[in-house]
C-alpha cells in the first residue's frame, strides 16, 4: 500500500501486522547498530520505509521539480542504505568469528536485504534522472520552436 504525503510523495507502506505482532521500533531515536540489531522483519519494514512510488511521469515544470527533489531523497536514502550494508557486513564476520549460527544467518538475511534495496533505489533514482532529460530536452526544443 501507498499513503500520500503533503507534498503529495507516495511512500510504501510496509504490510499492516496482526494486531499480536510486536510494534516495531521507534528507529529515529536508534543507532545505526542499533538498527542492525533489529529482528529481520522489523529490519525488512525500515529499509522498506527508504523506498518511494515514482510519479507517474514528467510532463511540467511542477513534475521536473517534484522528481529531482525525489532523486534528491533517494541519493541520501542510498548514502544511508550504503552505511547499513556496511555495518551489516562488519557485524556478519563478527558473528561468524564468534560462532553464533542464528545471528550469522538473521545478518546474512539482511544483507541480502539490503542489496535488493540498493538495487531497487538505484533502479528508481536512473528512471526518474532518465525522465528528468528527456522532459529537459523536449521543453527545450519546444521553447527554441516558438
Amino acid at each position: 500500500m501507498a499513503a500520500t504525503t503533503t507534498d503529495g510523495w507516495a511512500v510504501v507502506e510496509g504490510n499492516s501486522a496482526p494486531s499480536n505482532a510486536p510494534t516495531a521500533p521507534d528507529t529515529t531515536k536508534m543507532s545505526t547498530k542499533g538498527i542492525i540489531s533489529m529482528d529481520p522483519e522489523h529490519f525488512l519494514d525500515h529499509v522498506g520505509e527508504q523506498m518511494i512510488t515514482l510519479i507517474d511521469a514528467v510532463e511540467t515544470e511542477e513534475q521536473a521539480n517534484q522528481a529531482m527533489r525525489m532523486t534528491h531523497f533517494l541519493a541520501d536514502n542510498y548514502a544511508y542504505l550504503s552505511q547499513l550494508m556496511s555495518f551489516a557486513r562488519i557485524e556478519k564476520r563478527r558473528l561468524a568469528r564468534a560462532g553464533k549460527g542464528p545471528a550469522y544467518e538473521d545478518m546474512v538475511d539482511k544483507e541480502a536485504i539490503l542489496e535488493n534495496a540498493l538495487k531497487a533505489i538505484d533502479m528508481q533514482y536512473k528512471a526518474l534522472s532518465k525522465s528528468i532529460t528527456v522532459f529537459t530536452q523536449m521543453y527545450s526544443a519546444t521553447k527554441y520552436e516558438r
